[in-house]
């Protein structure tokens, strides 16, 4: 079976943030609510546009 090169590139969206240990098996619960607060713009952003779409959706397709 071949190997596949995969080039390893930096997200630079992500270069704030820190990586956790290696050998921590533990979730940094205070962490994860920041990296979300931080991301809320974005998130509600997916969200509303989703919404739009199902909504214009809903009301152009013909009802059975």
């Amino acid at each position: 079976m071949p190997s596949l090169n995969v080039k390893q590139e930096k997200n630079q969206s992500f270069a704030g943030y820190s990586l956790p240990p290696a050998n921590s098996h533990e979730i940094d619960l205070f962490s994860l609510i920041e990296v979300l607060w931080q991301a809320k713009r974005r998130i509600l952003a997916t969200v509303f546009a989703f919404a739009c779409v199902g909504l214009l959706l809903s009301f152009l397709l013909p009802q059975t």
